[in-house]
């Protein structure tokens, strides 16, 4: 049999499995070595998994090696340094950090709105700092 009758056969196979292969692009993986906000919820230090939904505004967050989760709202966020890098920034305040941007490798980010908590402190005059934890991305099985 030639190889040009099993040509339509691959290509149909490559177009089914590249849904697939875009539900796990952009996931990021990373070690938050302290306690965060993340809307009204609250997270203790750990590995944490950010997967992209496929819902455009939504992403999960959970505990690597853990069930459950929570899923967060987003705005997008365009990244102006292009640098391509998987980074989690939170915003501190004191001893309390919130989680403001998820960036996933791609020239568009995802900003979540400030939580009520987090916009008290702000209002109190509180002056925030930037803490900025690298990620990578999540492999296959993982």
């Amino acid at each position: 049999m030639k190889i040009s009758a099993f040509l339509p056969v691959l290509a149909v196979l490559a177009l089914l499995s590249a849904p697939l292969a875009a539900q796990t692009a952009g996931d990021v993986v990373a070690h938050v070595p302290f306690a965060f906000e993340a809307g009204k919820l609250s997270f203790e230090p750990g590995t944490y998994v950010v997967h992209k939904t496929g819902i455009q505004g939504v992403v999960k967050i959970y505990r690597l090696g853990e069930g459950g989760g929570a899923m967060l709202m987003n705005l997008p966020k365009q990244d102006k340094r292009k640098d391509g890098k998987n980074l989690l920034v939170f915003t501190r305040y004191g001893d309390s950090h919130f989680l403001k941007q998820i960036w996933t490798g791609g020239p568009i980010g995802m900003e979540l709105r400030p939580s009520p908590r987090e916009r008290e402190l702000a209002s109190n005059g509180a002056a925030p700092t930037l803490a900025m934890i690298p990620g990578r991305s999540r492999r296959s099985g993982e």
